[in-house]
């Protein structure tokens, strides 16, 4: 029973679980207004347009028996469109470019969270406690306006928590 801490370390060196999502949203509207004459001298047409590049990952490792680690991560992108229709090579090249860089990032967030739990319950004289130690932190990213004299620029912000749990079992 003295030996039963040292007979049950391990290690896991692969990860339990590695997510990765992404979700790639455009849309167009061209409006073109007619004059009296039902013509469109002299109107510029009108787009609206978003194309979007968001993902997330999340990856969760089972260290050890009782270390586990979890990571989760997410990113909100804009792929930039020149203005006007796409209708030339140069254009399509440049929404192809900002595509592959995956886009502009104006929102991430990430959480850590790491979880112990001390063993007790492997020696003999202790078995009667229990405790756990937990580790999170965030932290977020947003991106400021782009062009404007008046934005305050990015903001970054991040959290940190560390708890420590205990129990113990008198009637042990």
């Amino acid at each position: 029973k003295w030996l039963q801490l040292i007979k049950d370390i391990n290690f896991n060196p692969i990860p339990s679980s590695i997510t990765v999502n992404g979700d790639v949203n455009r849309s167009f509207l061209k409006t073109q207004l007619r004059n009296s004459d039902l013509g469109i001298d002299g109107i510029d047409p009108y787009y609206e347009k978003s194309f979007t590049f968001d993902r997330r990952y999340a990856v969760n490792w089972d260290l050890a028996e009782r270390l586990t680690l979890d990571y989760n991560a997410s990113v909100n992108a804009i792929v930039d469109e020149p203005e006007g229709d796409i209708n030339t090579d140069v254009k399509k090249d440049s929404v192809w470019t900002n595509f592959k860089k995956f886009g502009r990032i104006k929102n991430y967030t990430h959480r850590i969270s790491a979880g112990y739990t001390v063993p007790f319950d492997k020696i003999p004289l202790t078995n009667w406690v229990s405790s756990e130690l937990n580790y999170n932190t965030t932290f977020n990213w947003k991106a400021g306006a782009i062009g404007q004299r008046d934005t305050l620029g990015n903001m970054a912000n991040n959290t940190r928590e560390i708890r420590v749990s205990g129990k113990i079992d008198l009637v042990k």
